[in-house]
C-alpha cells in the first residue's frame, strides 16, 4: 500500500485513512532508516531515529498527510485537549471559545451575559479555565480584575474518609478544632487581593452532595499539602472544568448571607454542639431531585489581615473601660476616627467625683466579645443558588437550605439571615456565583471557629449524613522511582498531580497477579494490557471464559498483525482446531512423563468433587495405558487411544508389539492380566475411560482433541509472537468441556517454555492472560510462577476470591509473582490482603474500592515497590466487522472442516489393525 510522504520532493501518495495506516507507515520510516545505517542492533540509535521521525511527522500539517475525513476540526481538537466532560451546550460553548480565540475573553464573556443562561454561563467558565490552564492563545485579556483573577483559580473535589462511628473515641470538638486549623493554613495561600472558596453542591442530574474548594492556581500545591497534613486520609482530586447545578430552561433563586446584628457579636460555634451542625445543612440538599434541580452553597473566604481583630478588640477595650455594649459598638476602626470619638466623649465627661466613681464592667458583653477575638476573623461572603424547572421549587429549595443557618443563631449574640435577590440583583449574584467573586457589598467578618462550625470537612468517625459524598478508600502517591517505560496499567491520582505507572517488560517477567469481585475493572485492566502488548508487536495469549473480551480485542488488532492472530472457538462446528492432549516433541521423550503427569492432574482438576475416584490403582492403571500410547505416536497418540488400550485387546496387544519400555510391557502382560478382583483390568477399566469418554463422545469435543496433530505449535507461537485468542465462552462450551480446553492450553504452554531450557539465543518474552484462572490451573502452575521468569514466559491471571485456589496454587501465588494488584475484594480476602498492601491500606480500604480503581504492589526493577492506587483506563472497541474479518482469517489458515476430521477419525478405528 501506498502512503503519504513526508518529503514532498520524493512525491505524494494517498493521505492516510486510519490510525493504523499512520503507525505503518511511520514503522516503515524507523526500519529504512535503520537498514540505510546498518544499525539494527543498536536499540539506542533506534530510538533516536524513532524520535527523529516522530518530530518531523508532527510538523507536518494535518492537510498534507490525513484524508480529509480523519482531519479533527480545529474546535473539536481544542474541545478534546480540554478535556471537559460533555454537556448539553457544547455547540454553543464551541462558538463561544471561537469568540475567544478570535475576538477575545471579554467579548465572549459579553455575548453570554447578554444571553442570560445561568448555565451557559457556567458551562463557559470551566471551559475558560481549561482554556487557559492548557496555555492556548488568548486575546483581549480585558476584563475585570476579578474575573480575570477567579478564572486562574483551580478547583478541587474534596472526598472526606468514611469511618465506622463506633472506631472513633474523638469528640466532635476535638476533631473540628483540626478544621479550625486547616482554615489557618489555607489563609496562607491568600492574601487581601484573592480570596478561596469552599462549596457545597448538588450538580443537575446527580444526588450526592459534594464539597469543593477553590484556590489560586499558584497556590494549587499548597492546599493540597494543608489538607493532607490534617486530613491525611481524605482524596483529594483536581477537576477539570466544573460543575454545574443549573436546569436549562427552568428558574433560578439565590440569596446572600448579612448578620442581623453587629459583626463584633459572635455566632455560636462548634463547642456549644452536641451534634454535628453540617448534617442538618446536608440533610436540606437531600429534598432535592436527581433530574431538573441543583443548588450550592458557595463561602468565598478573604483575608483581611488584623483589621476585624483590630477592630473588636478597641470594642472590648471600651466595655472593659465601662462603656456599654451599645456605645461600643461604636467606636470607629481608624485611628482619626478613634480620636474624633474620645473628643466627642471628652464634652460629655462628668465632673471629677464622676471619674473616680468605681467602673462597672459588663461581664456578659466582655465574655461574648472575648469569644469573638479569640481567633483570627476573616471576610466571607456566603451565598446559596438553587435551580429547578419553576420560580416557586427554586425559591422552596433556597428556603430549605438557608432556614438551615438558624441553628448557628446565638441568642446573646449574632445570627445570619439571608437577602434573596430578583431581577438585576439576581443575575448579578448568579454572575458572581459562577465566577467565585467576593462581595464587599455582603461580607461577613467571621472568626475561624464561626467558619468551621458553618463549613467543614466532616472528619473521619463522626457521623456524616448519607447524602455527602465521601472517600471509601484512601489515594496515596506513587513513588517516585517508577518505570517510564512499558505498558501502561493506569494512572495514580493524588490531587491535582496525575502519574502514568508503567510495567516494564523486564519485571512483567516475574508475573502479574490481579483480584477483584465481578464488575470491579480486572478484565478491562487485562484487555488494556493485551491491546498494548499487540501493538508493540508482543506474542500474546489470551484465555477468555467469557467470549465477550476476545471479540473486544480481535476489533483493534492492527493491519499488520491480522495474520499473527490465531482465534479458537470450540464451539464453532464448520471449522476445528486441533488440540492433542498426548502430543510432545519426540526429539525430546523426557517430556513423556510431563505429559503424563499433566493430563493425571488435568483429569483431578476437572473431576475434583470427586477426588476418592482417583485413587492409587487408578492411576497405576491409567499411567501404564497412557505410556503404552506414548511410546508409538505413529500407531494412534491421542486420548481416544488410552480408552483403547485398557478396553481393546488387540489394540492393545498392538501398541505393546512397539513398546520399548521393558516396565510397561511388565505391567501389561503380568499384573495387569493376572490381577483379579476389584484390581482385575475389566473391573478398573470403567473407573478410567468414564472420564475420557464424556469428551470423546461429545461431538464438539471429539473433534478436537482426537486429531493427531495440534493446530497450535506453542513453541513457534511463543518464538514468533503470535496472538492466540481462545474463546471458552461457557454458555456455548460448558463448564466442564470449556475447562478442559483451557487446561490443555496451559499445560501446553508449561511443555513450551520448558522446551526452551538451555536455548542460547535471545528468545523474545511471551505474554499468556489468564482471567478466572482458577478454572484452568494444576499444580504445574507453580512451576511456571518459579521458573517461567528464565523462560521469557510471563503470566498474567485474575480471578475473584482467595477461596478459588487449592493451598499449594494460592502459596504460590503469593510467594512468587512479583506484582500484584487488587480491586474490591469480601470482607475474608481483604484481611488477608491487608498483609499484602498493609500498612499502606487497611482491610477497610479493600471492601470499599470503587470499580476501576486498584491498590496495586507493583515491581519496579526487580524491587517490590511500596503500596499505592491507580485508576485503569476504560478499553475502547474497534470495527466489529474487522474482528469477523480477523477470525474468517484464522480458521482458513488453522482450521480444518469437521466432516474431514470426523472421517479421519473412522478411517483410524478401521484401519489401524491391519498394521500389526
Amino acid at each position: 500500500m501506498e502512503t503519504g510522504h513526508l518529503d514532498k520532493s520524493e512525491g505524494v501518495f494517498s493521505k492516510f485513512k486510519s490510525p493504523q495506516e499512520e503507525l505503518q507507515y511511520l514503522r516503515e520510516r524507523v526500519k529504512a532508516k535503520e537498514e540505510e545505517l546498518d544499525i539494527r542492533k543498536n536499540s539506542f540509535e533506534s530510538s533516536r531515529i524513532a524520535r527523529r521521525e516522530v518530530i518531523k511527522y508532527e510538523e507536518t500539517p494535518a492537510k498534507d498527510i490525513l484524508h480529509e475525513t480523519t482531519i479533527i476540526p480545529d474546535y473539536d481538537a481544542t474541545r478534546i485537549a480540554l478535556a471537559l466532560e460533555p454537556e448539553e451546550h457544547d455547540s454553543q460553548v464551541d462558538e463561544l471559545l471561537k469568540i475567544i480565540s478570535e475576538r477575545g475573553i471579554k467579548n465572549a464573556l459579553t455575548v453570554v451575559e447578554k444571553m442570560g443562561n445561568a448555565h451557559l454561563e457556567d458551562d463557559l467558565h470551566r471551559a475558560l479555565i481549561r482554556y487557559i490552564e492548557e496555555g492556548f492563545p488568548v486575546k483581549g485579556k480585558y476584563v475585570s480584575k476579578e474575573t480575570w483573577k477567579a478564572l486562574h483559580m483551580t478547583l478541587f473535589e474534596i472526598q472526606p474518609e468514611k469511618k465506622a462511628g463506633e472506631n472513633n473515641e474523638k469528640t466532635l470538638e476535638a476533631i473540628l478544632s483540626s478544621m479550625e486549623q486547616l482554615y489557618a493554613g489555607l489563609l496562607s495561600i491568600v492574601d487581601r487581593n484573592s480570596s478561596f472558596t469552599m462549596e457545597m453542591a448538588v450538580s443537575e442530574g446527580t444526588e450526592e452532595v459534594i464539597l469543593y474548594v477553590a484556590v489560586p492556581t499558584a497556590k494549587k500545591d499548597l492546599l493540597e499539602k494543608h489538607i493532607s497534613g490534617i486530613f491525611s486520609n481524605a482524596r483529594i482530586e483536581e477537576v477539570r472544568g466544573d460543575y454545574n447545578i443549573f436546569n436549562d430552561g427552568g428558574d433560578h433563586s439565590g440569596g446572600v448571607a448579612y448578620f442581623t446584628e453587629h459583626p463584633v457579636l459572635p455566632l455560636k460555634t462548634y463547642a456549644e454542639f452536641e451534634y454535628d451542625p453540617m448534617n442538618v445543612l446536608l440533610s436540606a440538599f437531600s429534598k432535592l431531585k436527581k433530574h431538573g434541580e441543583g443548588a450550592a452553597l458557595q463561602i468565598v473566604v478573604g483575608d483581611a489581615g488584623d483589621r476585624y481583630n483590630n477592630h473588636y478588640k478597641k470594642i472590648l477595650d471600651r466595655v472593659r473601660k465601662g462603656d456599654s455594649l451599645k456605645i461600643a459598638k461604636s467606636t470607629p476602626e481608624t485611628a482619626l476616627g478613634d480620636f474624633a470619638h474620645d473628643i466627642k466623649s471628652s464634652f460629655f465627661t462628668s465632673s471629677s467625683a464622676d471619674k473616680d466613681k468605681e467602673v462597672l464592667v459588663d461581664t456578659e458583653s466582655e465574655e461574648i466579645l472575648s469569644q469573638k477575638i479569640s481567633s483570627t476573623i476573616v471576610p466571607v461572603t456566603i451565598r446559596v443558588v438553587a435551580s429547578a424547572s419553576d420560580k416557586k421549587r427554586a425559591e422552596d429549595i433556597l428556603e430549605y437550605i438557608t432556614s438551615t443557618f438558624r441553628q448557628f443563631n446565638n441568642a446573646k449574640g449574632n445570627r445570619i439571615s439571608f437577602n434573596t435577590m430578583a431581577g438585576r440583583k439576581l443575575k448579578s449574584l448568579l454572575h458572581s456565583f459562577v465566577f467565585r467573586l467576593p462581595d464587599s457589598k455582603y461580607t461577613l467578618p467571621l472568626n475561624l471557629a464561626e467558619l468551621t462550625t458553618v463549613f467543614h470537612l466532616t472528619a473521619e468517625g463522626v457521623a456524616s449524613s448519607r447524602e455527602l459524598k465521601q472517600s471509601i478508600s484512601k489515594s496515596v502517591a506513587s513513588p517516585i522511582r517508577i518505570s517510564g517505560s512499558g505498558i501502561l496499567l493506569g494512572v495514580n491520582k493524588h490531587g491535582s498531580s496525575e502519574n502514568e505507572i508503567r510495567f516494564s517488560s523486564e519485571d512483567r517477567l516475574r508475573h502479574f497477579y490481579s483480584i477483584g469481585q465481578t464488575g470491579t475493572g480486572k478484565s478491562v485492566l487485562m484487555k488494556n494490557m493485551i491491546m498494548q502488548d499487540i501493538q508493540n508487536g508482543e506474542g500474546v495469549c489470551y484465555i477468555d471464559p467469557h467470549g465477550s473480551d476476545v471479540e473486544d480485542i480481535l476489533s483493534i488488532i492492527p493491519d499488520e498483525r491480522k495474520g499473527d492472530v490465531i482465534y479458537f472457538d470450540p464451539a464453532r462446528v464448520d471449522l476445528v482446531l486441533g488440540l492433542n492432549m498426548l502430543e510432545y516433541d519426540v526429539t525430546r521423550p523426557e517430556l513423556k512423563t510431563l505429559v503424563v503427569d499433566e493430563i493425571y492432574e488435568i483429569f483431578r482438576k476437572l473431576y475434583e468433587d470427586t477426588p476418592e475416584a482417583f485413587g492409587p490403582m487408578f492411576e497405576q492403571y491409567y499411567r501404564n495405558a497412557t505410556m503404552l500410547v506414548l511410546e508409538d505416536p505413529a500407531s494412534g497418540n491421542t486420548l481416544v487411544e488410552i480408552s483403547r488400550v485398557l478396553s481393546d485387546s488387540a489394540f492393545r496387544k498392538l501398541k505393546l508389539s512397539r513398546c520399548g519400555n521393558p516396565l510397561v510391557v511388565q505391567f501389561w502382560e503380568k499384573i495387569a492380566s493376572e490381577a483379579g478382583g476389584e484390581a482385575s483390568l475389566e473391573n478398573i477399566v470403567p473407573y478410567i475411560t468414564s472420564k475420557f469418554d464424556v469428551f470423546l463422545a461429545n461431538d464438539i469435543m471429539r473433534p478436537i482433541i482426537a486429531q493427531e496433530t495440534s493446530a497450535i505449535n506453542f513453541r513457534e507461537a511463543m518464538d514468533t509472537k503470535k496472538i492466540i485468542l481462545i474463546n471458552l465462552s461457557k454458555g456455548r462450551l460448558g463448564d466442564r468441556n470449556a475447562n478442559l480446553i483451557g487446561l490443555i492450553v496451559v499445560g501446553k504452554f508449561l511443555q513450551a517454555a520448558l522446551s526452551r531450557s538451555g536455548t542460547k539465543e535471545d528468545l523474545p518474552p511471551f505474554y499468556l492472560y489468564i482471567d478466572e484462572f482458577q478454572n484452568f490451573t494444576t499444580p504445574s502452575i507453580a512451576t511456571i510462577f518459579s521458573e517461567a521468569r528464565k523462560y521469557r514466559l510471563s503470566l498474567n491471571v485474575a480471578h475473584q476470591f482467595i477461596g478459588q485456589l487449592p493451598k499449594n496454587i494460592k502459596e504460590s501465588v503469593f510467594g512468587n509473582v512479583g506484582t500484584k494488584c487488587a480491586f474490591r475484594v469480601g470482607t475474608e480476602d481483604a484481611e488477608v490482603l491487608e498483609k499484602t498492601f498493609g500498612p499502606v491500606f487497611t482491610a477497610s480500604d479493600l471492601e470499599n474500592i470503587q470499580n476501576y480503581h486498584a491498590f496495586i504492589s507493583l515491581l519496579v526493577d526487580g524491587t517490590p515497590a511500596p503500596p499505592f492506587d491507580i485508576h485503569t483506563k476504560p478499553f475502547e472497541k474497534g470495527d466489529s466487522t474487522r474482528a469477523k474479518e480477523i477470525i474468517e482469517l484464522s480458521y482458513r489458515t488453522y482450521g480444518r472442516p469437521r466432516e474431514e476430521v470426523e472421517g479421519e477419525i473412522r478411517r483410524k478405528f478401521q484401519g489401524v489393525y491391519d498394521r500389526v
